[in-house]
């Protein structure tokens, strides 16, 4: 028993003298705060600050604490979701940003501010562009859990039209989707929306010769990719189908997800596919995003 109360205090001293331990490394790193796993320095916050006045030379208030706050808290939500930001992902994003760069003069001074901190190189420049792309591209985009409900209709709807292509229109009338014509050639590529309702192109005429050349390449450039995706559109998807017949594939684009039926194939050289979608929205990013950083600590 005597043993017992000899321990007691030893214990809360034990106790006293972690807390007092903690305290003490922490402040002597400058750390201002926290979120989740990641610890944001006086230090981090200056390391920030440098690349966003790199980019925008002159700007004299400090927004590296905000943007790393930010950016943490984005790295939680992916681990949340799934998809945690290790450091191998880092190291890899790196090695991407190297390739990749445009501007590599500049990538050389953003790497000189850390004096040859990889790991902080890593947490302060690198992690913010990575989750800045693949939050919305590779997890919010793609996921089913995040996209559940959205997607639980869309599939609801394309079961029911499948089953009895007929109501195709009835149906999509019934619940949030729009409903849009949709063309594929290969004289026209891929044409969502009826055309006479977008925005008239400027009359090349009407341009200067500079503006002309411009114009020219930029229409010589993209062909070959939109040849491509008909291609891919004939072969993956209306190959199959006969007018009247719903795709038994979704078409998954970055802010909706599509379900298609084919209304009239004509031409035989140049086969023109006249298509009716019904097109059903994904969660809103900029509702979804403020509410999640809004949750996250």
């Amino acid at each position: 028993m005597n043993s017992w109360k000899m321990l007691i205090p030893l214990m809360v001293l034990t106790v006293i003298g972690t807390g007092f331990f903690l305290y003490f490394n922490k402040n002597s790193r400058n750390i201002i705060s926290t979120v989740g796993e990641y610890e944001i320095s006086s230090k981090s916050i200056s390391q920030r600050d440098q690349i966003i006045n790199l980019y925008n030379p002159g700007n004299k208030s400090s927004y590296g604490e905000m943007q790393l706050t930010k950016y943490f808290k984005m790295a939680a939500i992916m681990k949340k979701y799934g998809q945690p930001v290790t450091h191998e992902i880092l190291e890899k994003e790196a090695e991407r940003i190297e390739e990749n760069t445009q501007r590599p003069e500049w990538l050389k001074k953003i790497k000189d501010m850390f004096q040859g901190d990889h790991n902080a190189y890593l947490r302060v420049f690198v992690l913010p562009v990575y989750v800045e792309r693949s939050l919305y591209y590779d997890l919010f985009v793609k996921s089913k859990i995040i996209q559940k409900e959205p997607f639980e209709r869309v599939q609801s709807f394309h079961q029911q039209v499948l089953s009895d292509g007929t109501s195709f229109v009835e149906s999509a009338k019934k619940t949030e989707a729009k409903i849009i014509p949709l063309k594929v050639s290969y004289e026209d590529g891929v044409q969502w929306g009826d055309p006479k309702e977008k925005e008239p192109t400027q009359n090349v005429v009407d341009q200067t010769k500079a503006e002309q050349k411009k114009w020219m390449d930029k229409m010589a450039r993209s062909r070959p990719s939109e040849t491509a995706e008909v291609d891919r559109w004939v072969k993956d998807i209306l190959t199959p189908l006969k007018p009247g017949m719903v795709s038994a594939r979704l078409i998954d684009n970055e802010t909706s997800w599509s379900v298609i039926k084919l209304v009239k194939k004509s031409g035989q050289k140049n086969t023109v596919y006249q298509l009716e979608a019904a097109v059903f929205p994904k969660l809103d990013w900029g509702a979804w995003i403020a509410s999640e950083l809004d949750s996250t600590e």
